[in-house]
Parts: C-alpha cells; structure tokens; sequence
C-alpha cells in the first residue's frame, strides 16, 4: 500500500509541473522566455509539494523562522500553480469545445444545402448525393453530439457555466494532490509506543 501512496503521490507531481510548464511555456513567444516561464512552474509544483512537510517539520520543532518564511512562499506558489492548471485545462477544454463547434456548424451548413439543393425544380442529384455523404461523413464524427457533453450535464441538473467549474475541479484536484501527495504517502500512521501498550486503569 505504501508504494501505491508513492506512485499517486509523484503522478499528481508530475501532471501539475507538466500542465504548469504547458501552460506557462505557451505564454511566451521567444523560446527562451517560455523556457524560463515554465520552469517556474516546474518549481512551483516541487515547492509546493515540499514545503508542506518542511512546514510540519518547523511546527514540531518549534522553529518559528523557518515556519514565517515557508508560509508566503507556500502560498505565492500554490496561487501560481491553481492558476496555471486552471488556464491549462480551460484552454485544453476551449480547443476541444470548438473543434467540435466547429464540426456541429459544417454539419448544419452542409444540412442547410441539401435541403435547399432538394426544394429546387431542376434537382441536381450528383451533388445532393454529395451533400448527403458529407452529412453521413459528419453524424459518424460526432457532429450531432453536444458541443461540451460534461458542461450540457451540470446544466441539466441546474450548474450553469459548467465548464468553468469543470477546470477549476480538475486545478484544485491536481494542485491539492501535488502539495499534499508526499505528506500523505510518506507519514507514519502507526500508532506511538504508548498508544499501543497504554492499558486502562480498573
């Protein structure tokens, strides 16, 4: 069980520093900016996986400077960090949502054609034949599907705006995930010596 904590522990660390560098790295223009941009992501995702165990580590010992210093920097990087994921994962959703707009548009253009091509007297049947193999070609893409099936779901149940709230799940799971993940998976949760022989008093 231990080394099933480890490997969730390092995944959320791994796809929080990628979506950061991802993100971060696509902000930029020159190569080098979007380099030194996303490694900052990188090492926002390492401190905060880091610092929370430093934290405890200050706390029971009682070393208060360490405890005041890591707090600000806890709290500027996982800021940092929340926000890149939330842009990585709105801008990963925006490019799927309107590849599929788009598809759920040419269906309905190409639809729109046929019909107009059929209400003609003299009805040319090469190309209504041709516009009915697209309209097949896109109902087996997908086009009639919803243009964001998780945001049409939330709606139904009465969540509007449901993609937004979809990114900002899918940050806080990867973020929380990454500052806590080590904490979790390496902290001891047997119970002290005298938890174990303590006996009750008759």
């Amino acid at each position: 069980m231990r080394y099933v904590g480890h490997l969730i522990a390092y995944g959320f660390i791994g796809i929080s520093a990628a979506s950061n560098f991802l993100f971060a790295f696509s902000l930029a223009r020159a190569p080098l900016l979007a380099a030194v941009y996303g490694m900052v992501g990188v090492l926002a995702t390492f401190a905060n996986a880091y610092i929370p165990v430093r934290l405890l580590q200050a706390w029971d010992t009682k070393r208060w400077s360490v405890f005041v210093a890591a707090c600000p920097l806890l709290v500027a990087c996982s800021l940092f960090s929340v926000t890149s994921a939330l842009g990585f994962a709105s801008a990963v959703r925006d490019r799927g949502t309107s590849d599929q707009a788009a598809l759920s548009e040419n269906y309905k253009t190409t639809l729109a054609q046929l019909r107009d091509e059929e209400a003609k007297k003299r009805k040319d049947a090469a190309r209504i034949e041709q516009l009915r193999e697209q309209i097949k070609t896109y109902r087996i893409n997908g086009a009639m599907k919803s243009d964001d099936v998780q945001a049409a779901a939330l709606e139904a149940i009465g969540i509007p705006d449901g993609r937004y709230w979809i990114s900002l799940l899918f940050a806080l799971l990867v973020e929380i995930g990454a500052a806590t993940g080590l904490f979790i998976a390496f902290a001891d949760t047997k119970a002290p010596p005298d938890a174990r022989t303590w006996k009750p008093r008759v």
